[in-house]
């Protein structure tokens, strides 16, 4: 199932702790590494925002396996807001 559909979770932030836009991004101009990089600024419990022009459902197993949890929605103008939180140490 598509995240997209899933249930809002309460951890979403409005503005997230770290955004990053990669909607001007073109192919091979480093957006992985751009994201790569915001996850690492990324304590537990904090959200980094991603706003792209398409759903990265690649990216969402690669976020699972490395201790991150994500949620995206579609904005009303037809763009992706994908919000990955490192999960807390408990």
């Amino acid at each position: 199932m598509s995240s997209a559909r899933a249930r809002r979770p309460a951890w979403i932030k409005e503005p997230p702790d770290v955004e990053l836009d990669i909607r001007e991004f073109l192919p091979g101009d480093g957006f992985c590494r751009a994201i790569m990089e915001g996850l690492d600024r990324l304590g537990p419990g904090r959200v980094l925002g991603i706003r792209t022009d398409f759903e990265p459902t690649l990216l969402y197993s690669i976020l699972g396996a490395h201790g991150f949890e994500h949620w995206a929605g579609r904005g009303e103008n037809g763009d992706w807001n994908l919000q990955i939180r490192r999960r807390p140490v408990v």
